[in-house]
């Protein structure tokens, strides 16, 4: 991702976050990692893989 697509992510993860109930995002423009953590992760399967599959799906809809 260049920088100038900056924004667009970080609001993206922000609505991405806010549909998991996440606590929040922290975002840097020098750095670029996901991470998904929560007790859920092991009671509630296909969590990460709907995380995955959004940002996948948000690549394809950028790249289209």
């Amino acid at each position: 991702m260049h920088k100038n697509e900056y924004e667009r992510a970080l609001e993206i993860s922000r609505k991405v976050a806010e549909e998991l109930q996440a606590k929040g995002v922290r975002a840097a423009t020098d750095i670029a990692k996901v991470s998904v953590v929560g007790v859920g992760m092991r009671s509630h399967a296909g969590i990460a893989s709907k995380m995955f599959r959004a940002l996948a799906a948000e690549r394809y809809q950028q790249s289209a």
